[in-house]
């Protein structure tokens, strides 16, 4: 009996994070002005003056003028406002 209450609740506490990871809103948006990439990092502005930051050593598919969707977490770093990226979306024009 124990153990078929741990395993609903296990199969319960999936079943939350599932929604939770679904159900995020974008933190940004916009065109991409500009991409500077050095080591390790990948630095993203936005025409909005945004600044996005991917820890990541390879070249993203993206290019200047290309609309994004950005989810990932607000920071302030040097009296600056940043993004640091965990999932950027390339929006389809139509």
């Amino acid at each position: 009996m124990k153990q078929k209450i741990l395993f609903i609740a296990s199969i319960l506490a999936i079943l939350f994070l599932l929604f939770l990871t679904t159900n995020q809103k974008p933190v940004a948006h916009g065109k991409i002005s500009k991409i500077i990439y050095s080591n390790n990092k990948i630095s993203i502005y936005l025409n909005n003056k945004t600044e996005i930051i991917v820890f990541a050593n390879k070249i993203l598919p993206l290019k200047k003028g290309d609309s994004i969707e950005v989810f990932g977490t607000r920071k302030n770093l040097r009296n600056k406002s940043q993004i640091i990226a965990d999932k950027i979306v390339l929006k389809k024009i139509k």
